[in-house]
């Protein structure tokens, strides 16, 4: 009866061994930055580990930063872009206005001349029958 119970054992642990996959294979990059690998090493092997993982760590570093820069400086031609429009917004708005003060200022003064009623506040003028009419 124990071989049939050791047997029964046994087969389920084979089952078992198959179905389950096996561990994968942890490289030392994969955990820690290395430094437990590196850890099992002595003199110069350890040194040449650690220095790798100092250039590995440095590469991403410096990857890191490129990206960094490249962020910035998309940032700061973004924000140029739309510095200049709102600028020429601006000053599209502000010529309009002077535009506009010149033409009033141009019509104030051929009314003025025109008419003796002329009202520049308002931009009327008075007819000879009483109305307020606009001057252009």
């Amino acid at each position: 009866m124990r071989a049939s119970v050791f047997g029964k054992v046994l087969a389920l642990t084979a089952a078992l061994g198959a179905t389950v996959p096996a561990a994968p294979t942890v490289l030392a990059d994969d955990y820690d930055g290395g430094w437990r690998h590196c850890r099992d090493l002595h003199g110069r092997d350890r040194w040449r580990c650690e220095e790798a993982r100092r250039d590995r760590w440095r590469e991403r570093q410096e990857k890191q930063d490129k990206k960094d820069m490249k962020a910035g400086l998309a940032a700061g031609a973004i924000g140029l872009a739309l510095g200049a429009i709102i600028i020429g917004a601006a000053q599209e708005a502000e010529r309009k206005r002077e535009a506009e003060a010149y033409r009033r200022n141009d019509r104030d003064a051929r009314c003025l001349a025109r008419y003796r009623s002329y009202d520049p506040r308002s931009g009327t003028f008075i007819g000879r029958d009483g109305r307020r009419y606009e001057c252009r």
